[in-house]
């Protein structure tokens, strides 16, 4: 049984763009790409056990989609992020709230175009870490 809410891979979608529209002096960047998903951190007993989903993720101005390939799931959800938060550098913390209301906590690292990013729930132990691939 998978235990995991997905929708980080959108995340890191938007830094990206966060970051390019800076670079390119506020013209919106469109970055597309696939993001495996991964345990970072925590037990499989209690996060689920691969293999998990594969996200298609767009990003658009400062808005991000993460699309499940095997579609959605009472676990697996697609995504919808604001990156308007993000640094300048692309980098820093969205929090968005599952559909239970649990915050969900997308961290981006520095950069432009497809980079790793980490989703973690407030109330569970795993880190779920999104590659592009």
């Amino acid at each position: 049984m998978k235990v995991l809410m997905m929708g980080a891979a959108c995340v890191t979608l938007a830094l990206g763009f966060a970051a390019s529209v800076a670079a390119q002096g506020g013209k919106a960047a469109h970055y597309h790409w696939k993001a495996t998903v991964s345990l970072d951190s925590g037990d499989p007993y209690n996060c689920g056990d691969p293999p998990y989903p594969t996200y298609t993720i767009d990003v658009e101005g400062q808005s991000l989609h993460g699309i499940s390939l095997d579609g959605e799931s009472r676990f697996v959800r697609n995504i919808v992020l604001d990156l308007g938060a993000l640094r300048p550098d692309g980098s820093g913390r969205i929090t968005a709230p599952n559909r239970k209301g649990v915050a969900r906590y997308f961290d981006f690292e520095p950069g432009t175009g497809p980079r790793k990013f980490r989703v973690r729930h407030e109330d569970r132990e795993c880190v779920f870490l999104w590659t592009p691939s």
